[in-house]
C-alpha cells in the first residue's frame, strides 16, 4: 500500500478516509484476481465487489461465456492492420439492438465514443455550440466547461433546455443527454428517463437541425428493455455506448445515422489504433448473446434490492441511526445507481 499510493494517482481506498477496519486490518487497496462477484486481494483475502467497476462487469467478473469467446481468439493477434470479421458481427448485432444505429465505430473508453459524437455533430452542422446534461467524460471538449461552446441544462429540465436552445438559435451543433440515472448529487436521487422531455428534444433538434446524442454509457443494457431509447421510442440521431457492451472488456461504440456518421467521420481525426481488437470484440459477441437471453435489469434489480434490504437489517441489528448505501439496485424496472454514487439509505428504528 505505501508503495502504491506513492507511485499510483489513481488507486483509492473503497470508503473513502477510513482505512482500517475496528480490528486495525487495513481495507483492501490492490487486487490479485476476480470472479463472480467477488475480489481477491493480494494477501488471499475475498471481497464482495458492490460496484463491478461502474457497471462495466455487468454479467460479473470473468463470466464463463464471454471468457471462452476470449481464449477462442487467444491464437490470433488482438490487433490487425485490417478489420477482423469480429467488428463487422458485432455492429451487427449493436444495430439491431439501436434502431437508429445505421452505423457503428468503435473506441476503447465512453469517452472516446462521446469525443467522437461531438465532432461528427459538429462537422455535420457546421456548428461549434453544445447543449448537455449528465457527465460525458474527461476528455478536453467536456472538460471546458465555461466556454462559450459548452452549455449545460439540468436532467430532465424542458423549461432550462428550451431557453438555451432558443438563446442560441442556429448555433446548437448538438444537445448530448444522459436520458436516464443521472446523480444530481451525491446522496441522490437517481433522476430517471421523462418520456415528454425526450420526446420534445427529439423534436426541437429535427426542427432546428441540431444532432440529438444520447449517451447511454450508464443505462446501456442496464435500464429496462436494454437502454432507454427503447422505453420512450425515442430514437436519437446518435447513441453512445461504452461500459457494459463487451461484459468487462475495454470497447465502447458510437452508433448513428448514415447521413450523419458516414460523411463526417473521414474528416473528424478519429484513429484509436486499439478500436478494432478482436480480444474484446469477442467478448461483446458473446455478452450482446447473453443480454438478449436474460433479464439482466431484472437481475440486477432483484439482487440490488436483496443487498439493500440486508444492510437496514444490519444497520437494525447493530443499533446505527442512519445508513449509507452504495445502491446498484434498479428504479421503476431500470438500474437507478451506475458508478458507485452513494445514496441516503432508511434510518433505522
Amino acid at each position: 500500500m505505501a508503495i502504491s499510493v506513492q507511485s499510483n494517482w489513481a488507486f483509492w481506498l473503497p470508503a473513502e478516509c477510513i482505512v482500517r477496519s475496528g480490528n486495525g486490518r487495513a481495507y483492501p487497496s490492490v487486487m490479485r484476481e476476480g470472479k463472480g462477484c467477488r475480489l481477491t486481494d493480494v494477501e488471499g483475502n475475498s471481497w464482495i465487489d458492490m460496484a463491478m467497476t461502474g457497471g462495466s462487469a455487468l454479467l460479473g467478473y470473468a463470466h464463463p461465456a464471454v471468457q471462452a469467446a476470449i481464449e477462442a481468439e487467444l491464437g490470433s493477434s488482438a490487433i490487425l492492420t485490417l478489420p477482423h470479421l469480429l467488428e463487422i458481427e458485432v455492429s451487427a448485432l449493436l444495430r439491431k439492438l439501436f434502431p437508429g444505429g445505421e452505423m457503428v465505430v468503435f473506441g476503447k473508453h465512453g469517452s472516446d465514443a462521446c469525443t467522437a459524437a461531438v465532432r461528427a455533430a459538429r462537422l455535420h452542422t457546421g456548428r461549434r455550440k453544445i447543449l448537455y446534461s449528465g457527465y460525458h467524460g474527461w476528455h478536453d471538449w467536456f472538460v471546458a466547461e465555461g466556454k462559450p461552446e459548452l452549455y449545460r441544462f439540468g436532467a430532465n429540465d424542458l423549461a432550462g433546455w428550451a431557453r438555451l436552445f432558443a438563446e442560441h438559435a442556429g448555433q446548437v451543433a448538438a444537445v448530448m443527454i444522459e436520458p436516464g440515472a443521472q446523480a444530481v448529487g451525491v446522496h441522490g436521487p437517481i433522476v430517471d428517463a421523462d418520456v415528454a422531455f425526450l420526446r420534445r428534444a427529439q423534436r426541437l433538434c429535427s426542427e432546428n437541425g441540431a444532432v440529438l446524442i444520447f449517451d447511454e454509457i450508464i443505462t446501456g443494457f442496464r435500464y429496462r428493455a436494454g437502454s432507454v431509447q427503447h422505453a420512450p421510442g425515442v430514437v436519437p440521431d446518435a447513441t453512445c455506448l461504452g461500459k457494459a457492451p463487451s461484459g468487462g472488456r475495454e470497447l465502447s461504440a458510437l452508433l448513428g445515422s448514415k447521413a450523419i456518421l458516414g460523411t463526417t467521420l473521414s474528416r473528424a481525426h478519429y484513429y484509436p489504433t486499439f478500436r478494432g481488437e478482436v480480444y474484446s470484440l469477442a467478448a461483446a459477441k458473446a455478452a450482446l448473446r447473453v443480454y438478449g437471453q436474460t433479464d439482466v435489469p431484472g437481475e440486477v434489480e432483484r439482487i440490488g434490492r436483496k443487498l439493500f434490504d440486508l444492510g437496514v437489517t444490519a444497520a437494525r441489528g447493530a443499533d446505527v441511526s442512519g445508513l449509507y448505501v452504495a445502491f446498484f439496485g434498479a428504479r421503476g424496472g431500470g438500474v437507478g445507481g451506475g458508478d458507485c454514487r452513494l445514496r441516503r439509505g432508511v434510518t433505522a428504528g
